[in-house]
């Protein structure tokens, strides 16, 4: 009996350590998740304008910065800003 229990013990353990194992990528997603739609969701791109600026910052390409450690990923200093990057991801 304590066999037995033991036994089952062991078989529920290893059946519920399968939920802490990540599931297998599907091979059918093959759009990277950096991907930027154009016109997408307006909150993802707020968010997106938001860690671009960030990192500008961070980076210290804010101002006159950009001519020093290099062009600057967010859209701050508007569209026609000559010290941005054209394709920021």
């Amino acid at each position: 009996a304590v066999l037995a229990r033991s036994v089952l013990a062991l078989a529920l353990v290893l059946a519920s350590a399968s939920a802490f194992v990540p599931p297998p990528s599907s091979p059918a997603r093959s759009v990277p998740s950096t991907t930027v739609i154009v016109g997408g969701n307006p909150i993802s791109r707020f968010f997106d304008g938001l860690d671009d600026f960030i990192d500008d910052a961070m980076d210290r390409k804010l101002g006159n910065g950009a001519s020093f450690y290099g062009k600057r990923k967010s859209a701050f200093y508007g569209d026609e800003d000559q010290m941005k990057k054209k394709d920021p991801r």
